[in-house]
């Protein structure tokens, strides 16, 4: 236990008490002891509350969390308890061009003299989240700090804000052995790197509307532009691979810049809460943006989807599974390695996700045609290489195995197959003289919907395979 929100003395029972906690509730048997023995009563209850940035998606990499009271996970599998616990973070950052190389800060505090004095650091990891190495100590005493680091994760930067010392940004080299302080600072805000140029850094300022950039690893910044309007989060997001693109949500509108901040486009969305980049649909070569927030004046609040960097949106959830608010952490957080799925907040009820649904079975007496598959390209959730580049437009191509799918297709032609189920993992790949082998041409598939991926002699189609 922590802190005490309520305790309860039974009645009936002398000696019994019950106090809760963030953590749970406990119970001792007897408090009238010198040194009573406390026991969690709690057993099969939870409530997990995200708190500071939340949770980090990496890019080859696990779901990290920061939860209230107990911490947060290294999440390898969000299918699977967290086998791996680390301490509440105040921040996460990695870097885009080495994403194993992730960083973290934490508050901490010690007793000097019979004073409390609190202070924040840096953590490194270089292997994904598996072991954490804490950074040399910064030579200012401030909690709450959040990190950053550079493109190919060489730069670390560590910045806080406190009324006595205004805007605070230190950025180290050599992994804290030093520690080297910017000289001026233009905002209260975490810089945030380019997706490429390990040099470059990003920086918004909400009191003024303005965009900075340094392109000297954070020594210095730059005046760039004017954003489009003043306020909202002084959050910007890199796009991993894309030197040059930052977005941000600027006053509830979601802006993004390709060009190193000097012009943006503004999105089609409402309004927005919270809003973040993961995993590019299979046929893209841009993010999925999702917004916390309404793609419409007329729709409700809720979570939305865009392919088409904020034109057009999908609504992401539904109204059975809006989970809350986003409470505390106040965010939301996109799969950076699968496409579709984003992670939010809530006041209590841990990290829900919510995802793309696998195409429903068609019915056997039910003739399937082009225009009756529920799905567009877009929406398809399979790994950006599972679709060769040159494919076809897959609502179009659809083939059956009831039909004859030697005369569908041009097998004779066919130099490789793979077929995928509609998560895009691969059931199975064949070459040429596998295909060839198998006569009845089922490759021992269930019914259902798969998508099948062939390389001829001249191209590569992509087809909806309908196996009854």
């Amino acid at each position: 236990m922590h802190w005490i929100a309520d305790v309860t003395m039974s009645n009936t029972k002398p000696g019994l008490v019950y106090a809760v906690s963030g953590n749970g509730i406990f119970m001792t048997e007897d408090i009238t002891v010198s040194k009573p023995e406390w026991k969690v009563a709690s057993h099969g209850i939870e409530e997990t509350v995200a708190v500071f940035q939340g949770m980090i998606s990496i890019p080859d990499g696990p779901l990290i969390s920061s939860l209230g009271d107990v911490g947060g996970y290294v999440h390898t599998d969000i299918n699977e308890y967290p086998s791996k616990t680390i301490s509440q973070s105040i921040s996460f950052a990695y870097a885009p061009q080495k994403t194993s190389t992730i960083v973290r800060s934490i508050n901490k505090q010690e007793t000097v003299d019979g004073n409390t004095v609190k202070y924040n650091v840096a953590l490194l990891s270089e292997d994904n989240g598996e072991t954490w190495e804490e950074l040399p100590r910064l030579p200012i005493n401030i909690s709450g700090a959040k990190v950053s680091v550079s493109a190919d994760g060489d730069i670390i930067l560590w910045h806080a804000h406190h009324n006595d010392h205004g805007n605070v940004l230190y950025w180290t080299e050599n992994k804290g052995q030093s520690w080297h302080k910017t000289s001026a600072v233009p905002a209260n805000s975490t810089p945030v790197p380019d997706g490429v140029e390990p040099l470059k850094f990003y920086m918004y300022n909400p009191a003024n509307g303005m965009i900075y950039r340094s392109d000297d690893g954070a020594k210095t910044f730059d005046e760039v532009s004017f954003v489009g309007a003043k306020g909202g989060s002084s959050v910007l997001k890199f796009v991993r691979g894309k030197s040059g693109h930052i977005w941000i949500n600027n006053a509830g509108k979601i802006r993004y810049s390709e060009d190193e901040g000097q012009t943006f486009t503004t999105c089609t969305n409402y309004s927005a809460a919270a809003f973040s980049l993961g995993k590019e649909a299979p046929d893209k070569d841009h993010p999925t943006l999702f917004i916390w927030g309404k793609a419409s004046q007329e729709l409700p609040e809720a979570m939305y989807r865009s392919t088409d960097k904020g034109l057009t949106w999908e609504r992401a959830n539904d109204d059975s599974h809006q989970w809350g608010h986003l409470a505390n952490a106040g965010t939301i957080e996109a799969d950076q390695n699968v496409y579709g799925r984003v992670f939010k907040s809530t006041a209590g009820m841990g990290i829900p996700w919510m995802g793309i649904e696998t195409i429903p079975e068609q019915p056997d007496s039910i003739p399937v045609q082009p225009d009756s598959i529920p799905v567009q390209p877009d929406s398809i959730p399979v790994q950006p290489d599972s679709i060769p580049e040159q494919s076809t437009n897959i609502k179009q191509n659809i083939i059956s195995l009831d039909k004859g799918f030697s005369k569908q297709l041009d097998i004779e032609n066919i130099r490789s197959m793979t077929i995928y189920n509609m998560h895009g993992q691969v059931i199975k790949r064949m070459n040429a003289n596998e295909i060839s082998l198998n006569s009845a041409y089922d490759f021992g598939l269930k019914k259902g919907v798969y998508l099948i991926s062939i390389t001829t002699l001249n191209k590569k189609s992509t087809f909806q395979l309908h196996k009854k």
